[in-house]
């Protein structure tokens, strides 16, 4: 090709005909001038595209993170909660109308009230999205509440529920040594095992035991009332993510 343009300029020149030759050579640059715009408008939009696929990838893996932690929350989470509130309910209602109830279902509820659960989430494709760079993805009000559910938000949270379980932890100790005791026993089968036991009578009226009640039920409501919020903006986070990959793809 480049042969054939410079056989048609010394064609040109040699019979003379200068006007016509620099008509052809700016043609000719103007030609090699929308070929260059035409490269480089390709090379931009493979390079959009591949822009686009990595954002969507990005919403898409940081979506199955939330969609997880979502089920955690609304299967473990909630189910280890249930079993709290039930084993809270059932005491609360014994130590008020005084009901004289077997120690076993004491015992029973009483590790159920005291079930409680560590909060976490998952932050791998947040992580990985942080470093490939938040730029990476061009709705800035997505971007904006992406970084603040996972630098604000979650870890607020995790803090809230975590630290006041480790707060409690100390008085809870505390009223356990007062109404409970360790003893070795023997099983049906003569093996010997540590049980434990009430070691005062009356136990769902002992001060200890209500303080106890208080302290497990502070936590429940803390918890369960953080964990419903949690839902909430999670939810929220992924709808919009669904909207931004409508539009995406």
């Amino acid at each position: 090709m480049i042969k054939f343009f410079r056989h048609i300029r010394k064609s040109l020149l040699m019979e003379n005909k200068t006007s016509k030759y620099f008509k052809y050579a700016i043609g000719e640059i103007v030609l090699v001038v929308i070929g260059i715009l035409i490269a480089l408008s390709i090379n931009n939009w493979n390079e959009s595209r591949k822009q686009r696929v990595k954002e969507i990838d990005a919403l898409e893996n940081i979506k199955t993170s939330l969609l997880a932690d979502l089920e955690l929350y609304n299967g473990i989470f909630k189910l280890r909660l249930s079993w709290k509130q039930k084993g809270l309910e059932y005491l609360k209602e014994v130590a008020y109308y005084k009901r004289k109830v077997p120690e076993d279902s004491i015992f029973n509820n009483y590790f159920e009230m005291s079930t409680d659960i560590v909060f976490r989430y998952d932050s791998g494709s947040y992580d990985a999205l942080k470093s490939s760079g938040f730029d990476l993805i061009h709705n800035k009000e997505l971007r904006k509440k992406i970084i603040n559910t996972y630098q604000i938000q979650l870890p607020a949270y995790m803090g809230f529920i975590n630290d006041k379980l480790d707060r409690s932890e100390t008085l809870e100790k505390e009223y356990n040594k007062d109404i409970f005791k360790d003893y070795v026993a023997k099983t049906k089968k003569n093996k010997l095992e540590v049980w434990i036991d009430f070691k005062v009578d009356n136990v769902i009226e002992h001060p200890s035991f209500l303080g106890l009640l208080r302290l497990e039920n502070g936590k429940y409501d803390n918890t369960i009332s953080r964990i419903n919020r949690v839902i909430f903006f999670s939810e929220e986070l992924i709808k919009e993510i669904d909207n931004e990959l409508q539009i995406l793809k």
